[in-house]
């Protein structure tokens, strides 16, 4: 790529300027960090002012015959969009995955504290347009490397090599993934409230549900306590307290904790609060408010929210309190909220920032960095944890809504790609009995992150949950994300089958096929889909067949999913063909 390539220009401040003025390319072949350093406009910026920097295609490495782009849905999930015409790439995207005649191009745009940046759609379908916002009426100049352009033969390793540099150069505040550790309960089967009562959590339907995996043998190892156990305006939307509704909890956290661990055998108990305090921020004038004052601040849309340096004191008192009840672990919620409920102010960027990492400090004091981040997929968030491991990668799962699994198994397993270098992956808990169940069973068993399951009270079926545990009622889990196979990567498989990998600590690996249609598809899975070379044992599952050769072709129905297990050399030994990772017992 060359700079003279380059057009930049200002929208709603100023003119097209020179990109050979304050644009700099450093870096060796595989990794190149794009520059910018702007002289402040004449006037103030407008909220909504941009500066975009266009770049033809073609000189990132030739001809484009395939794409990935990890788009924006909103302020706080992602989906994969495959188009090669880059006047039609979603709003907002967060990383672009290009498939070239001399290769594969990653570009991972960056966030600092004077900016945002994100891939847009441009003027024509040949130019890539990276757009960079103060997201603030403030005359901050703008500068730094604002995006990483990384290139490789393997489209995982392009990836991989500019999630790298980024991180070990200071560009990302969040360690790679491979170099963190997953918390242990992980590796226990999991339970949450929230399908299962929502806001109307209470102490003896807790009870009732830990009653019911008790008496069917499941082994629960955690539980979270999900939205509506907490002190709130339900009219407002507010926080009102740290403490717990007693109404709800009439033994209060601490009784109920300790009654689910002693009683229901629970080894962690983790409680949900979002990253604003509550869904529309902190009540005003109230108690908290009042005690509270100076670590919260109002926000350009009225909300009353910890800020700034203020942040890490606040979640940390709030995080001892919790602690002090028992509370072993955390999910944080509406994280993407934050950005977007502080735009407009100045210094907006390098506050958020602050909360971010505050509240990520706080865990990692309070609770040794063990938190469900949630609502957070967008690089303002998600580069900007400094400890902890684990972030979900898709959206909810929506029992109720007909044929959601499409795009939630679309959302997981592409979001993945790019998510999955900095985090282990939540793919969301599931429902035992649904129309979906046996799909959803077989993405938890691929996923490499948490398994647990959200299922009313009587409503769990047991043989649905067993294929995924070990004799010892441990989850059998593979070792890294489940991404798609090379030949799905660059492919919409909304109508046609989508393949989906991961490797096992044995040397072994796993391939999951799911049909998307309406219609029976034809499936081939080889030990190229996983990155094995040379014939290898493969068992499906379903199909309780083995074969042994460099391919397997079969037939899956409609909505469908095989699940096929790999094993080095010609063996016999297949471990317990029970379990869904087969191949893991071994």
């Amino acid at each position: 790529m060359k700079l003279s390539t380059i057009r930049i220009q200002y929208a709603n401040a100023e003119p097209t300027v020179a990109a050979a003025d304050c644009v700099t390319l450093t870096g060796d072949g595989a990794v190149q960090v794009l520059t910018l350093t702007l002289p402040e406009p004449a006037q103030a910026w407008a909220a909504d002012a941009t500066v975009q920097l266009d770049i033809p295609a073609a000189s990132l490495g030739g001809r484009v015959t395939g794409a990935l782009a990890r788009g924006k849905i909103n302020s706080w999930w992602t989906s994969p969009s495959f188009t090669t015409d880059f006047s039609q790439l979603p709003v907002g995207t967060q990383n672009l995955l290009l498939e070239t005649e001399s290769g594969a191009v990653a570009v991972l745009p960056l966030c600092g504290d004077s900016f945002a940046a994100t891939v847009e759609p441009s003027d024509d379908a040949a130019t890539l347009r990276l757009s960079f916002a103060h997201c603030a009426a403030d005359c901050a100049p703008l500068h730094g490397a604002v995006a990483v352009i990384s290139t490789s033969a393997d489209p995982y390793e392009a990836v991989r090599l500019g999630m790298e540099y980024a991180c070990h150069h200071g560009l990302i505040d969040a360690p790679l993934r491979t170099e963190k550790t997953l918390p242990e309960i992980y590796r226990g089967f999991g339970w949450c409230t929230w399908n299962a009562f929502y806001h109307d959590v209470t102490e003896q339907g807790i009870y009732d549900k830990l009653a019911e995996f008790r008496a069917k043998g499941l082994p629960v190892r955690w539980v979270m306590i999900d939205d509506g156990w907490s002190q709130y305006d339900p009219q407002k939307g507010t926080l009102l307290a740290f403490e717990e509704d007693r109404t709800k909890f009439p033994s209060g956290l601490r009784g109920c904790i300790a009654r689910m661990k002693q009683e229901y055998g629970v080894e962690q108990v983790g409680v949900w609060h979002a990253l604003t305090g509550y869904w529309s921020g902190i009540e005003k004038g109230g108690a908290l408010a009042l005690a509270q004052a100076d670590r919260l601040a109002v926000t350009p849309n009225e909300m009353l929210i910890p800020t700034g340096r203020g942040a890490y004191p606040f979640f940390r008192e709030w995080h001892e309190y919790l602690k002090a009840q028992g509370v072993d672990f955390v999910k944080i919620d509406a994280q993407g909220n934050m950005p977007e409920s502080m735009a407009g102010a100045p210094g907006c960027l390098a506050d958020m920032i602050a909360v971010q990492a505050g509240v990520d400090r706080s865990v990692q004091e309070v609770f040794g960095g063990n938190v469900i981040n949630c609502m957070g997929m967008l690089n303002q968030n998600a580069h900007h944890r400094p400890f902890t491991a684990l972030s979900r990668n898709s959206d909810d799962f929506f029992p109720d809504r007909e044929g959601s699994f499409r795009s939630h198994i679309l959302q997981n397993g592409y979001n993945a790609v790019f998510h999955g270098c900095l985090y282990y992956c939540d793919f969301d808990m599931w429902w035992t009995r649904h129309p979906s169940a046996k799909e959803s069973g077989v993405l938890r068993a691929i996923s490499g992150g948490p398994v647990y399951v959200s299922d009313r009270v009587g409503e769990t079926d047991a043989d649905a949950v067993r294929p995924l545990l070990d004799a010892n009622g441990g989850l059998l889990m593979a070792q890294n994300p489940a991404m798609p196979t090379r030949d799905c990567l660059f492919r919409d498989p909304s109508d046609g089958v989508l393949k989906l990998f991961n490797t096992l600590a044995n040397g072994n690996a796993v391939v999951a096929a799911f049909n998307l249609s309406d219609q029976p598809q034809t499936v081939t899975v080889r030990p190229a889909d996983f990155g094995g070379t040379g014939d290898w044992t493969a068992y499906r599952f379903f199909a309780g067949e083995r074969s042994f050769g460099s391919e397997l072709t079969f037939t899956l129905a409609p909505h469908d999913t095989e699940l096929v297990n790999f094993y080095i050399g010609d063996t016999d030994r297949l471990g317990d063909t029970t379990k869904y990772l087969s191949a893991a017992t071994v």
